[in-house]
């Protein structure tokens, strides 16, 4: 049975709260020109956690979401078609990605990023298949759940990169169906850059170091 992608999600953290971002980021649409359901905008006071949500942007079929909140921007793909492959999928995201960084560094100075990838692999025996692979002893015999966590440090230049992974049984809808099976989720994001901000060209670099982690291969290679 293959890993099928469920959703990709590209976060940047800006530097200092911005009071009205769907002011600052009122073009976006217009750059991305893919969201075209009536925008969601709700009245947060100016009192409540930066990273609610001020205006959340979707397409119609649900595929795309954009959430600005005051503290953040998180860009959202979700699988829209079962056949769609993975390898389609993450090029899309990428695509995407690559418009939508230019036009926030343009707007606001970020310090931090996040990338997350959802995978889901259905099996009959998913405690089993996790015990197996991360689980040397017969402490989790009998498990009805079970998971495991883990982050890998790592650093390029001035910035510390986690790399957090997520393998728990659990479910899934698929195409219409609820799937049992097994959730990975792999995040990989920088602890934030407290004495400048992050360029065009660190973003760069950190693409070229670390994109190929979200890939179904390297998904795979975490629990097989």
């Amino acid at each position: 049975m293959s890993f099928k992608l469920l959703s990709l999600q590209y976060a940047s953290f800006f530097k200092d709260v911005v009071m009205r971002p769907n002011d600052r980021f009122k073009g976006l649409n217009d750059h991305l020109n893919i969201f075209d359901s009536i925008p969601q905008t709700m009245p947060i006071p100016d009192s409540a956690p930066p990273e609610i949500p001020v205006q959340v942007l979707k397409s119609s079929d649900d595929k795309y979401t954009c959430n600005l909140s005051r503290s953040r921007i998180d860009f959202i793909l979700q699988r829209a078609e079962a056949k769609t492959s993975n390898k389609d999928i993450l090029k899309d995201f990428n695509n995407k990605v690559d418009r939508l960084i230019p036009y926030i560094l343009d707007k606001e100075e970020i310090n931090r990023f996040g990338m997350v990838a959802k995978y889901f692999f259905e099996t009959k025996d998913p405690i089993d298949c996790i015990k197996n692979k991360y689980f040397s002893d017969n402490m989790v015999d009998g498990s009805y759940e079970l998971g495991v966590r883990f982050n890998k440090r790592d650093s390029l230049e001035n910035m510390i990169v986690n790399d957090v992974v997520e393998i728990y049984s659990g479910q899934a809808l698929i195409e219409g169906q609820e799937k049992s099976g097994i959730i990975i989720l792999r995040d990989i994001n920088n602890s934030p850059v407290l004495d400048g901000e992050l360029s065009h060209k660190d973003l760069m670099k950190i693409s070229q170091k670390y994109s190929s982690r979200l890939t179904e291969e390297s998904i795979e290679g975490l629990l097989l």
